[in-house]
C-alpha cells in the first residue's frame, strides 16, 4: 500500500489546541491545519477558545460550554497557585480537572489525533490514555516532558523525575512538580504517541528528558504562508502605518510584550540604553516599534521614542509591520522555535537574537541576521547597530533571508511533512490491528 492509497483510504485528523489563533502556538498549528484543509485532508480542530471563523474549527458552543471554558481556565490557575509557583507570570499547567468539552466519542471518527498546545486544563492527563487513537503531539514548549512548567529555563530536573523545582516556593523531593511528573509518566506510557519538535534544539531537550527519551520524535519546523508574509515596499508600509520615514525602526513583538519575562524585553531595553550611552544622538535616529500587549508604564525609562501598535491579529498587517522595520529583535530566553523571527525573515527584515534554543534553526549569523552571545546585552546592541548599517552586505540580507524561508519553512513544505507523518502513524495502527486479528 503506497502513500497515496493510504491518504485516500479514510485519513481523518482531529487537532486539539487551547485556541485557534490566539498566541504563537495556536497560529502555528492553525497554519498547518489550514494548509491541510486546502489540500483536501479531512480535518477538524477542537479548541477551548475560538477567535476565528473557520467552519472546521469548533470551540465553546452554547452558554454552558462558554461558562465551562472560563471556569476550567480559572480553576486551573487556582490549582497552579495552590501548588506554590513563585511567580504569577510563569506559565504552568497541571490539567488535573475533567473537561466535558472533550467527550470520549469525539475521537471515534479520527484516525489520527494531533495534540498541540493543550495547557490551561484543555486536555486532562487522565483522558489522554483513553483516546485510543494514534497521537501526534507537537512540542510548542516543554510541558509534555516536565512536571508542570511550560518553560524550564536553566533547570534540568526533567532529565530525571522533576522535584526540587526552582520555580516553586517550597521545592522538595516530592513537591508538586514531582507528583505531576509521576502522573504524566503513568498516562503517557499507556499511549501510542509520536512527538514532533519544531526545532532541533527542542528535539534534543525532549530526547534528554526522562519522559520522552525513548519515544519517536521527528523534527518538523513551524511553517509559514510565504504568500502572505512577503517583502513589500518599506516606504509605503511606513506611510500606511504612520511610522516615520527618516528613522531606523527597531521592531519588537510578543503577545504579552512586557509581562512575559521569557520574551526578553528587559534585554532589549538594556541594549537600547547601551546604545544611547555610546551615541548622544541615538534617540534622534532610532525609534522602537512594539506590537502585542504592552503597558506604557513599563517603557517610562526608554531612551528612544516608541510607537505601540497593540495586538495584531491580521497576518497581512503584520507582514506590513515587518516590512516597515529595519531590524527585528527577538531577545527571548527560550524558544521552542521562534515564530516572530521567521515571519520577519520572510518579509526580508533581518533578525537579531541570542544564539540559543530554537532560534538557532532560523537565524543564521551574518547570513540573515545576527546571533549575539547568550544574554549578552552589549553584543545584542552591537547586532542592532550592524543590522541597521547601510552597506552592500546589509543590503544583501533581505534577499538571503527571503530565500532561506522559501526553501526551508514554506507552509507547503511543512504541511506535506505533517501529512506524511499522519499517514504513517495511521497506517501503523491499521497494520498493527491487522496483525492482531
Amino acid at each position: 500500500m503506497d502513500n497515496s492509497q493510504r491518504a485516500g483510504g479514510g485519513l481523518q485528523v482531529l487537532t486539539l489546541n487551547w485556541s485557534d489563533i490566539d498566541g504563537g502556538a495556536a497560529r502555528a498549528s492553525h497554519r498547518v491545519a489550514s494548509r491541510l484543509v486546502e489540500m483536501g485532508v479531512p480535518l477538524r480542530m477542537r479548541v477551548m477558545r475560538k477567535f476565528g471563523t473557520d467552519p472546521w474549527v469548533t470551540g465553546a458552543e452554547g452558554l454552558l460550554e462558554q461558562i465551562w471554558a472560563r471556569v476550567i481556565t480559572r480553576a486551573e490557575r487556582g490549582v497552579v497557585r495552590l501548588s506554590g509557583v513563585k511567580d504569577k507570570d510563569m506559565t504552568w499547567s497541571f490539567n488535573s480537572l475533567p473537561n466535558f468539552m472533550l467527550p470520549p466519542n469525539m475521537y471515534e471518527a479520527a484516525s489520527v489525533v494531533h495534540i498541540n498546545w493543550v495547557g490551561k486544563g484543555t486536555l486532562p492527563l487522565s483522558s489522554i490514555s483513553r483516546i485510543n487513537k494514534p497521537l501526534v503531539w507537537t512540542l510548542h514548549d516543554s510541558w509534555a516532558f516536565t512536571g508542570g512548567c511550560h518553560i524550564p529555563y536553566e533547570c534540568r530536573r526533567f532529565e530525571n523525575s522533576c522535584g526540587y523545582c526552582p520555580q516553586l516556593r517550597s521545592p522538595a523531593v516530592n513537591d508538586a512538580s514531582h507528583r505531576h511528573w509521576i502522573k504524566k509518566a503513568k498516562y503517557l506510557t499507556q499511549t501510542s504517541s509520536h512527538f514532533v519538535a519544531p526545532s532541533n534544539w527542542m528535539a534534543g531537550q525532549a530526547r534528554a528528558s526522562a519522559l520522552l527519551g525513548s519515544v519517536p520524535i521527528s523534527v518538523i519546523p513551524n511553517g509559514l504562508d510565504t504568500d502572505v508574509f512577503h517583502r513589500s515596499d518599506k516606504s509605503l508600509a511606513r506611510e500606511a502605518l504612520k511610522l516615520p520615514q527618516e528613522k531606523q525602526l527597531i521592531l519588537f513583538g510578543a503577545m504579552y510584550a512586557d509581562t512575559d519575562q521569557n520574551k526578553g524585553m528587559s534585554f532589549l531595553l538594556d541594549a537600547l540604553n547601551i546604545l544611547q550611552s555610546k551615541d548622544a544622538s541615538f534617540a534622534d535616529k532610532y525609534e522602537l516599534v512594539i506590537f502585542g500587549l504592552c503597558n506604557p508604564i513599563s517603557l517610562k525609562n526608554l531612551p528612544i521614542p516608541v510607537t505601540m501598535l497593540g495586538v495584531i491579529s491580521d497576518d497581512h498587517k503584520l507582514a506590513q509591520i515587518y516590512s516597515a522595520a529595519d531590524v527585528t529583535v527577538v531577545p527571548s530566553k527560550m524558544e521552542s522555535f521562534g515564530q516572530v523571527a521567521l515571519e520577519s525573515l520572510s518579509c526580508g527584515t533581518p533578525v537579531v537574537a541570542f544564539a540559543t534554543t530554537g532560534l538557532t534553526d532560523i537565524v543564521k549569523h551574518l547570513e540573515n541576521g545576527y546571533l549575539a552571545e547568550k544574554f549578552d546585552t552589549n553584543d545584542l546592541a552591537n547586532g542592532i547597530l550592524l543590522m541597521c548599517e547601510s552597506n552592500d552586505f546589509i543590503k544583501s540580507l533581505p534577499l538571503r533571508a527571503r530565500e532561506w524561508v522559501l526553501n526551508t519553512f514554506d507552509i507547503r513544505i511543512t504541511a506535506k511533512q505533517y501529512l506524511s507523518l499522519f499517514e504513517s502513524v495511521s497506517f501503523e495502527k491499521i497494520r498493527s490491528g491487522e496483525s492482531n486479528d
